[in-house]
């Protein structure tokens, strides 16, 4: 008789009521079965002057548990050359067991925050910090990527 990895026994025994999964799975099992991270790419994140200041990207959501999930809200904190903002995505997503989507960012700036940004453009030290809540039928967890460093921006109209 051949294993059953215990992957497939979990997904097969979703059923269950959450209390009882509850008994085996806690927060930080879900939290760490969770990956968030900016989506690869050359330039990953744009950052946008002129009359409509702007930060945008792609970030991808990874759900490498055995349960669906729902990403209820994201929050941004950005950081480029000693500008700091926070930014809120607050559409709700769904995530299949096992499986990823990819989410676009959009945060606007204000027109003193971009002429900051301009004057530092030739030495881009930017930072991004992303904290996020879930829903399951298990629990409610978050995850918080910490600060993510290193990032090459796009500067365009700066």
């Amino acid at each position: 008789m051949d294993a059953v990895p215990i992957g497939v026994l979990w997904r097969f025994l979703s059923w269950l009521p959450g209390f009882v999964l509850r008994w085996f799975f806690s927060k930080r099992w879900l939290a760490d079965h969770t990956r968030i991270d900016i989506r690869p790419r050359h330039d990953p994140v744009s950052v946008y002057g002129g009359e409509l200041p702007q930060v945008q990207f792609w970030i991808i959501v990874a759900n490498r548990g055995h349960f669906p999930i729902e990403l209820d809200r994201l929050t941004v904190e950005f950081s480029f050359a000693a500008v700091n903002t926070q930014f809120y995505k607050l559409d709700r997503i769904q995530l299949a067991a096992d499986s990823e989507a990819e989410v676009f960012v959009r945060g606007v700036l204000t027109g003193e925050q971009a002429v900051h940004i301009a004057k530092y453009k030739d030495r881009p030290q930017i930072a991004l910090q992303l904290k996020a809540e879930f829903n399951s039928k298990v629990h409610n967890f978050a995850v918080d990527t910490g600060r993510l460093e290193g990032i090459n921006p796009a500067l365009s109209n700066l």
